[in-house]
């Protein structure tokens, strides 16, 4: 039941991406457009309450590539 899904990383790495993205200005970085849609994905999945854990892992996974890929333009 969705009762037993954890959405407690998915909802670590949502906080930790939007605060990244407010604190930033975004034409220094690279990737930031799918780390957006990547984001609006993982809102999503958490506010949907009939994700299960595996929709949950996939989501958290995906926003945490997507983070990994954003780079500083140097």
């Amino acid at each position: 039941s969705s009762s037993d899904v954890n959405k407690s990383a998915l909802s670590f790495k949502i906080n930790e991406v939007e605060n990244f993205l407010s604190g930033i200005d975004k034409t220094k970085y690279t990737n930031i457009e799918a780390l957006e849609t990547e984001l609006e994905n993982a809102k999503t999945v958490y506010n949907n309450g009939s994700a299960t854990q595996d929709d949950v892992n996939n989501a958290t996974n995906l926003l945490a590539a997507a983070f990994d890929n954003v780079e500083e333009i140097v």
